[in-house]
């Protein structure tokens, strides 16, 4: 699984280096199809999700066939197979390199959600305890961003759950989906919120190593903040 997320991580950064406004979302995809082959990935985790815009917004959008714009976010969900173990990441960025201040604020209310659930989750937490941990703080989010009024609304915004185990399978054999954390797990922690009106959706998706006291981020190396995405895009972005 490592070894399949390594391969991710270059995979997406030399999409992020070759985004531009003006080509189709599968030429981008294309950028992350190469690094994937060029670096030994046997196959992939599942069809890539490469969704700009208003795209975004719809959960499992795969035709991934329209017009990358400038000022769009472009949402991958991706993942290289090694060795049949599977990588599944999710990333989103501003194809221009730099978020709008709207875009900044979303994103910014996803990725929080994204830390703490990551910091929360350790043996004896139920997946059940982590949903309705992300359910509040989603809602809370949509609230403070001005899209809703009552936090209980939150699944017009929020319309899935945080997460799936990840192995031979990208959506690992688990007999009862609601289960308590072991050690050996391994779980993606995906939150998300979707836009139409607004043309953004925004989900951020890392895997998670479930320890004897703990966790540990496995796609750590992945960068995720908006400083970070910025700082790459600026210093690494061909046009």
């Amino acid at each position: 699984i490592k070894k399949a997320i390594s391969i991710t991580i270059k995979g997406v950064n030399e999409l992020m280096k070759k985004s531009k406004a003006g080509i189709k979302e599968y030429q981008l995809e294309a950028y992350f199809d190469f690094e994937c082959k060029t670096n030994g990935a046997t196959d992939y985790a599942f069809k890539t999700i490469a969704a700009a815009g208003k795209n975004a917004a719809t959960l499992h959008y795969v035709d991934n066939n329209s017009d990358i714009n400038d000022g769009d976010l472009i949402l991958f969900d991706l993942g290289a197979q090694y060795k049949y173990y599977n990588a599944d990441i999710s990333r989103t960025f501003p194809i221009s390199g730099k978020f709008t201040a709207r875009q900044k604020e979303v994103y910014n209310a996803v990725l929080k959600v994204n830390e703490e659930i990551i910091n929360t989750i350790k043996p004896s937490i139920t997946t059940a305890e982590l949903n309705a941990k992300v359910n509040d703080l989603l809602g809370e989010a949509c609230v403070s961003l001005g899209l809703l009024e009552d936090k209980k609304d939150f699944r017009k915004y929020y319309f899935h759950s945080i997460g799936h185990s990840l192995g031979l399978d990208t959506h690992d054999v688990i007999i009862d989906r609601n289960f308590t954390f072991e050690p050996g797990i391994v779980y993606t922690v995906e939150p998300g919120l979707y836009i139409p009106e607004e043309s953004i959706g925004i989900r951020i998706e890392d895997d998670i190593l479930v320890t004897e006291d703990g966790s540990i981020n496995l796609t750590k190396d992945m960068i995720k903040t908006v400083e970070e995405i910025e700082d790459f895009m600026s210093r690494n972005r061909i046009n």
